[in-house]
């Protein structure tokens, strides 16, 4: 029917995606390198231009409900131990990240962690310039962004 058709023509048409910018900051030109003096900063801001599309992932279900019409689904469950005594349970709540320091892990509590992350700020540099001709098809695989001066410049 007319109806199952319209049905079907949502279902295999493009989605729209709305406009997200995957960055904001500026984008540094130079004649020459990074480190030249001579820099020039914009404003600029990166959107998405394509975007991966993903099947939606497979439900898993038990072996035994195959059969009959009440399908159960798979449940995960998480349980922590200690290395020691793996009879006693340890509640997410005591633990803590640690890192692997040679032979040994590190212990790091959560205030640690944040002065260790290292903060930079959101830049872009035109390293340098080429032909359209110049560069393969290989190079091209993957998503696209759109890069635009900012809206207050």
């Amino acid at each position: 029917s007319i109806n199952d058709l319209h049905k079907l023509k949502g279902a295999l048409s493009r989605g729209s995606v709305s406009s997200q910018t995957v960055f904001r900051g500026i984008m540094y030109v130079s004649p020459k390198t990074c480190d030249d003096k001579s820099l020039v900063g914009i404003r600029v801001w990166a959107y998405a231009k394509t975007k991966q599309a993903t099947l939606p992932s497979l439900k898993k279900r038990g072996r035994d409900s195959e059969s009959s019409m009440n399908h159960a689904d798979v449940g995960f469950e998480r349980k922590y131990v200690h290395e020691d005594d793996n009879t006693e349970e340890v509640e997410s709540q005591y633990l803590i990240k640690a890192h692997a320091y040679g032979r040994e892990d590190v212990p790091v509590s959560k205030d640690d962690a944040d002065n260790i992350k290292q903060k930079a700020d959101k830049e872009m540099f035109v390293l340098g310039y080429m032909k359209g001709s110049e560069i393969g098809n290989e190079q091209l695989m993957g998503n696209a962004d759109i890069v635009v001066p900012d809206k207050d410049c």
